[in-house]
């Protein structure tokens, strides 16, 4: 939990000691926060997941948009999430995937595979069909 604190007041500049904080903190914040890739925080540290999101949602003008492979409510236990809205998105094609997977790591790709015309072959790697058309689940 203290990771979890200590990067979500890295990435808004500022010092949270407990979830109390986040809340007072962000209270007359206005805008939307993201919080992309979810997954990770869900299965290391599931209680942390939802105090971040509970400590989010608390800040009334806040709107919170969280990407993960599963809804939110499946994840955490208890009462789930207040205000989920899940949208399910369909699975990339073999294509789409090699694409966003180029994109995601092109510079430790070999320059043969950054291409466009290398597309074709990053579809033949094992690692980006074992992907199953969801490459941020390498990072």
């Amino acid at each position: 939990e203290a990771a979890a604190l200590g990067g979500l007041g890295e990435a808004l500049d500022m010092e949270f000691n407990k979830w109390k904080d986040v809340s007072r903190a962000l209270q007359r914040w206005q805008g939307l926060v993201v919080l992309d890739g979810m997954d990770e925080l869900l299965e290391s540290a599931p209680a942390a997941a939802e105090r971040l999101v509970v400590a989010l949602l608390a800040a009334s003008q806040l709107q919170v948009l969280a990407t993960s492979v599963r809804p939110l409510s499946a994840a955490i236990g208890g009462g789930g999430v207040p205000a989920e809205h899940p949208v399910h998105l369909p699975q990339l094609s073999l294509r789409e995937g090699a694409r966003l997977f180029r994109a995601l790591v092109a510079d430790a790709l070999p320059l043969s595979l950054r291409a466009h015309s290398a597309l074709p072959a990053l579809e033949r790697l094992a690692l980006v069909r074992e992907l199953g058309g969801v490459p941020r689940r390498i990072l």
